[in-house]
């Protein structure tokens, strides 16, 4: 069975998109999570009989800090609840 076919109709292709969501969590670029997201990726291809190479790249990565938010104008400031998006 090709790679694609069994990773989206085998039946490990929701174990391997289950495993990484709840052990991995998000994958962005540059963090400890987006290594360990490669690392089980060479693993499952490894392991499925595939070479695997990499190819080393730059990438500017950057974090949101903490979300704050005020409104107001002059001494009258009042801050609001905010949530910022995944990697905006």
């Amino acid at each position: 069975m090709a790679l694609e076919e069994e990773a989206v109709h085998g039946a490990r292709g929701y174990e391997w998109l289950e495993y990484s969501t709840i052990h991995i969590g998000h994958r962005l670029t540059g963090t400890d999570q987006g290594g360990r997201a490669t690392e089980l990726a060479d693993s499952l291809f490894t392991r499925m009989g595939l070479q695997v190479g990499r190819v080393p790249f730059e990438a500017e990565v950057w974090m949101r800090g903490a979300l704050e938010l005020t409104y107001g104008a002059g001494t009258v400031q009042h801050e609001l609840r905010a949530e910022s998006l995944a990697n905006t």
